[in-house]
């Protein structure tokens, strides 16, 4: 197959991902094919799909990072107060007025979940950073809490955008990790993701591709339309060539139901001892019975 026939059944989108990589003597990573394409991330990552496949463009790297992002948590608690912040605040502030505050006085506050205060205040505890004074009533030590303060330090630096979890030192990589998204806890500031970046170059045929690309090939259409056909605009279009030879879907194959096996293989071992089949009103309704009542 001649390389004129080649890109005759080129999408658009792999003709530019093409483009971009042939002026690139090295290879391209995918946030710089968005760049230098101006495409979608998207349709950049389908475009890929569809070279590798046809051999035309092969991976030259892959590197995973995990980085750390805020959540809607995490937005809230940096604009506002985390719970170990609101906790610390609010037993200050019932001081100066006189007053005092207990674990359930908290508990039934509206800004945070009893779960999240039981939590905060056990870690405030630990601490030191407050204390149970006479009749159950919470009290300011003024020691500070590490915690608290290196989670405000964090929620900061994090709102300023998604970072590598690696620019953070043990301490604060071990707090980012307490207070993560995790299965079963979703009420949390921050959230940490793996984020894998591949870099691709061209091969061989693709490379002897790259003088045979016609420019304004996004011209090319796929589908013939009854427009198309209404007007006879299709006579002056040029349609997008298909590869025969690319593997079609694969097709999920049906099968019977594993209770629907068990019964037909009862059925076939009983007529093969000389059983006969019969229908009627008892027999129906006593499978019935069996299936609906003591069958799992």
């Amino acid at each position: 197959m001649s390389s004129s026939t080649n890109t005759e059944s080129l999408h658009p989108l792999e003709i530019q991902v093409l483009k971009a990589l042939g002026k690139q003597e090295g290879l391209l990573t995918d946030p710089q094919l968005v760049d230098h394409t101006g495409l979608a991330a998207s349709q950049v990552s389908m475009a890929v799909g569809w070279l590798l496949t046809k051999d035309l463009v092969s991976l030259a790297s892959e590197k995973t990072t995990t980085y750390v992002s805020l959540t809607e948590v995490g937005t809230q608690f940096h604009q506002q107060a985390s719970p170990l912040e609101w906790i610390v605040q609010s037993v200050k502030s019932a001081a100066q007025d006189g007053t005092s505050l207990t674990v359930k006085n908290l508990q039934t506050s509206e800004t945070f979940q009893p779960t999240e205060l039981s939590r905060a205040i056990g870690l405030l505890k630990k601490e030191e950073a407050i204390q149970l004074a006479t009749g159950g009533a919470l009290e300011v030590t003024g020691k500070p809490s590490p915690t608290s303060d290196r989670l405000r330090t964090l929620l900061n630096r994090v709102y300023e955008g998604p970072q590598p979890i690696t620019d953070f030192s043990p301490d604060e990589q071990g707090t980012l990790r307490q207070y993560s998204v995790k299965r079963g806890n979703t009420q949390e500031p921050f959230r940490i993701d793996d984020h894998t970046e591949r870099g691709y170059r061209l091969t061989p045929a693709g490379h002897s591709l790259i003088p045979h690309l016609r420019d304004g090939a996004a011209e090319e259409i796929s589908q013939l339309t009854p427009e198309l056909l209404k007007d006879g605009s299709w006579r002056n279009r040029i349609f997008r060539k298909y590869s025969i030879s690319l593997r079609p879907p694969r097709l999920a194959v049906g099968r019977r139901h594993p209770y629907r096996e068990f019964l037909d293989s009862v059925k076939h071992k009983l007529t093969s001892m000389g059983f006969q089949e019969m229908r009627g009103e008892l027999v129906e309704t006593e499978f019935w019975d069996m299936d609906a009542l003591y069958m799992p």
